[in-house]
């Protein structure tokens, strides 16, 4: 039977283009004015990033605003030197980080079935990517200035890289995956679970095949190869351990059970009744999939548990544990953290590598058997789901979602009025005065021009100006 281990066909290139190009539109329309803001925090992130930009910072963690991983504010300085420092670049740097996450999503899925018959490799990963090139979810992430975004996209690319390497027995694959693997600690902090669904299919792979010499071989390189590259913050974490744990212990349970099950409930309904309720990250309530959506994820999480009770192949058996482990594992952040906002678009960032994969492949389950009857059912069925699909978020997301007036409120997009306002201003002579509920409020420290010249009114209070004199 023939396999699809050589080059990708044109259909598939032109495709990519395709969903890569309507990623991009979601992505970089209205960019940086929607939303409007920076928020405190994104506004905070555009400063640090601003620092390594002028060369004041080299960190290798930021122990600022409770501990930040460096890889995204790196990223960002660097067109931060190209653009200038604004949010412009702050932001541009998420939305291509976020497209290059889908065309990674897309490699992923051609690595993980490319020892499936002919077609199940190329559609599973043009129906994925087209998915997360269309998801609300990662739309927004994409277009505002946080550090999550780059979680993803390294631990996508670990996945390829890894998954290439145990089918080809290629070691440089495995070094290189392992490479990835310890960057991604670089990331974001709920990137810490990663390593669980990576053991789990370490030991399904080396339970199920004979020859676990050469798989204890591979598992050896990917580890130390991951070691290695996190290792630099890892001696970090040991000269200064609360930077490892001040967050966690900030967000993380206390000692409440109750807490703790009500965080998983609310995590696991996140995927298909009622999502995360902060209007900064989403929708209030809006679940990470629609209905449609949800059911063809649901059929591929069945094909996924049947292949594995069916597959005598260890490499088949260790990927369906890896899609079986993947969401409850990568859940965790977001379920445990139940001092904050519960369930968490931002803290679930982790699943998407994997995530979509699931509803990709009951499409292609449904699709194989329509195309028995029906010609170009392949086609139809990727460009109607890409359609419709982008159709619905870009209503959602340029519609009703910008259009909020709590979301300006949110945003700190007062603020951003008044930097606007401040810049484009003759203040040479005048006293400036900004109420703000916080002192030196970090977006008009980004923003404004005349920042060190402002005098605070803080908690809730304001200045009354006289009808006339001085």
């Amino acid at each position: 039977m023939q396999r699809l281990h050589a080059r990708p066909p044109h259909h598939l290139l032109l495709s990519a283009a395709l969903l890569l190009a309507v990623a991009a539109g979601l992505r970089l329309w209205g960019l940086p004015d929607i939303p409007p803001g920076p928020h405190y925090d994104e506004a905070a992130n555009g400063i640090l990033a601003a620092e390594i930009a002028r060369g004041i910072e080299r960190p290798l963690f930021i122990p600022s605003y409770t501990g930040k991983e460096v890889l995204f504010f790196y990223l960002a300085a660097g067109l931060m030197r190209l653009l200038g420092v604004g949010l412009l670049a702050l932001r541009l740097t998420a939305a291509l980080l976020g497209l290059l996450t889908v065309a990674a999503v897309l490699w992923l899925g051609w690595e993980l079935f490319a020892d499936e018959p002919p077609l199940t490799a190329l559609w599973v990963a043009l129906l994925s990517a087209a998915l997360l090139a269309t998801s609300f979810w990662h739309t927004l992430l994409s277009r505002v200035g946080f550090r999550a975004i780059s979680q993803p996209l390294l631990q996508t690319l670990t996945l390829a890289a890894l998954w290439r390497g145990l089918r080809l027995h290629r070691s440089s694959w495995l070094w290189l995956a392992g490479l990835l693997c310890g960057l991604t600690a670089y990331t974001y902090l709920a990137a810490r679970a990663f390593p669980l669904p990576l053991a789990l299919t370490f030991v399904a792979l080396l339970t199920a095949d004979r020859g676990r010499r050469r798989r204890l071989a591979q598992t050896a390189r990917f580890t130390l190869a991951a070691a290695l590259s996190f290792a630099p913050l890892g001696y970090y974490f040991i000269r200064h351990p609360a930077a490892f744990t001040t967050r966690m212990a900030q967000v993380g349970p206390s000692g409440d059970g109750r807490a703790v099950l009500d965080g998983i409930l609310a995590a696991f309904q996140m995927l298909f009744l009622r999502g995360d309720p902060y209007i900064r990250f989403n929708l209030p309530g809006r679940p990470l999939f629609d209905p449609f959506v949800a059911l063809l994820l649901l059929l591929g999480l069945a094909l996924t548990l049947q292949r594995l009770l069916r597959s005598a192949d260890a490499l088949t058996r260790a990927r369906e544990t890896l899609l079986l482990a993947w969401t409850p594992l990568m859940l965790l952040p977001t379920a445990l953290a139940v001092g904050e906002i519960t369930p968490s678009n931002l803290r679930a960032v982790g699943l998407i590598p994997l995530l979509f994969i699931l509803p990709a492949r009951g499409a292609a389950w449904l699709t194989r058997r329509l195309a028995r009857r029906l010609p170009y059912a392949w086609p139809l069925a990727l460009y109607t789901l890409l359609a419709v699909t982008a159709l619905l978020t870009a209503h959602a997301y340029l519609g009703d979602y910008a259009s909020r007036p709590d979301l300006y409120t949110a945003s700190d997009g007062d603020l951003a009025d008044i930097a606007a306002y401040l810049n484009g201003a003759d203040t040479r002579n005048a006293h400036l005065y900004v109420a703000s509920i916080h002192y030196r409020h970090p977006t008009l420290a980004f923003l404004a021009r005349d920042y060190e010249r402002i005098k605070w009114l803080v908690g809730g209070s304001t200045l009354v100006y006289p009808p006339e004199g001085t």
